[in-house]
């Protein structure tokens, strides 16, 4: 099932039955990690006159929702794998 795309990409993110969720994107990446990234692919980044200066600042302002929202993807997904009263049941929740 489809579950994100965009203009280019028609398959951003699907999933493959109950327990595979595939994504293009990085929604786990944090700031140190995509700075590691940015430091790395600078060569890249600025072949394709992508800013790195714009990019830590993008990741700054943009770090805590996209956390907040990776936290909620992944945990919703997660509950289709074992739903939350089988996780309590077996003493894993508390």
């Amino acid at each position: 099932m489809r579950l994100a795309s965009n203009a280019n990409y028609e398959n951003q993110a699907f999933a493959w039955g109950r327990s595979a969720l595939a994504l293009q994107f990085h929604l786990e990446a944090d700031p140190r990690q995509l700075e590691e990234w940015y430091v790395g692919h600078a060569v890249e980044l600025a072949a394709a006159k992508v800013s790195i200066p714009e990019l830590r600042a993008a990741t700054q302002a943009l770090a805590r929702p996209v956390a907040a929202q990776a936290e909620q993807v992944f945990s919703d997904w997660l509950l289709t794998i074992a739903p939350a009263d089988s996780v309590l049941r077996s003493g894993a929740g508390a």
